[in-house]
Order: structure tokens, then sequence, then C-alpha cells
């Protein structure tokens, strides 16, 4: 599958399976991966998180500030042709979350992308078996499942008021599957 100028952004709860689907959209389709561990892991590599405990807020302050070098990258010295699939977990109670949501959908405007906003779902069941894979803690993931079943019990995934969110639940979906769903509708 051939694109030019696209985005797909796929946020959700830890475990949803945000970076093994982003993996089979590059598999799928012509897309530069870039996982939010991508951005955050040269902070959370020199703060030793254990995947447990919750980071100290001043973290995000700091991945924000290699986004934003990685996005002037991707905005003035990527030929516009590029497409990307980003990665993110939001949710609804923090309140930056929202505005980076729409951050990066103005991004993406300025840019001139095609942009898919993508909601993954899945049971907090699926995720707390999801949690605990081995591969999480290696990249620096959070492995808690009790942490989980506090976002699932207390709140939910980002739903931003935007035109073109695609909502999927990926609870019961191979992530190659998903990837071919999401790319499905990226081609409008």
């Amino acid at each position: 599958m051939k694109f030019e100028n696209t985005i797909i952004y796929l946020f959700g709860f830890p475990g949803t399976g945000k970076y093994t689907i982003a993996k089979e959209i590059v598999k799928q389709a012509n897309f530069v991966l870039v996982d939010n561990h991508l951005i955050n892991n040269p902070v959370f590599s020199v703060i030793g998180p254990d995947g447990k405990k919750k980071l100290p807020d001043e973290v995000w302050e700091n991945c924000k500030k290699i986004w934003h070098v990685v996005w002037d990258s991707i905005h003035m010295i990527a030929p516009p042709s590029l497409n990307y699939v980003l990665t993110n977990q939001l949710t609804e109670q923090t309140i930056r979350d929202r505005a980076w949501f729409f951050e990066i959908a103005g991004h993406t405007e300025k840019r001139g992308s095609r942009f898919l906003p993508v909601r993954l779902l899945c049971s907090e069941e699926e995720l707390r078996r999801r949690i605990v894979m081995p591969d999480r803690a290696q990249r620096l993931k959070m492995t808690d499942p009790d942490g989980v079943s506090r976002y699932c019990q207390e709140d939910e995934v980002l739903k931003p008021d935007y035109p073109a969110l695609m909502e999927l639940d990926v609870t019961d979906i191979p992530a190659s599957e998903a990837a071919k769903i999401i790319l499905e509708r990226a081609k409008g």
C-alpha cells in the first residue's frame, strides 16, 4: 500500500498494542515509526523508572522538548512525502494530554498532512495480560497490572472532538489485522 504525506496517530492505555500495531503498519505500508518511547526513553533511561511507580511531572516537560526536536525534523528537514505513524498514551483526566493531541493535530495541519487519529481500546482483562510481557520492561514501559486497572477504573482513553477520529477495539484483533483496518481507513 502506498501513501504520501499521511500521519497516523495511535493512542490508548499502556498495553493496548500501540507499538505492536505501529510496527505492523510499517510492515504493510511505507510509514516511519515515531513511537512515544523513541521520545521518552532518553529521559526515562537516566531516571531509572521501575515500570510501576508514577513518574514525576517534570519528566513530561523534558520529553516534550525532545518531541519538539523530532517534530521540527519531520516538518523542516524530512521530505514532505514521508508518512509517519505516531504512538502515545493519552487520557481524559490529564489536561496536558488533550492539549498535546491538538498540538499534534496542528503540526500535521501546518505540514499539510492527511491526519488519522486512532483511539485504541482494549478490555481491562486483556490489558492486564499484556502489560506484564517481558519486552515491555526492556523498552522502559509500564509493567504494573494494578496500574492498568487504576487507569481502567478511574479514567478513559482520550476522546477528542475531532472529525477524522477513528475508534478501534483491539481486544480480540491481531496487530496485523488492526494495522490493515487502520490503513484502509487512512486511504480514505
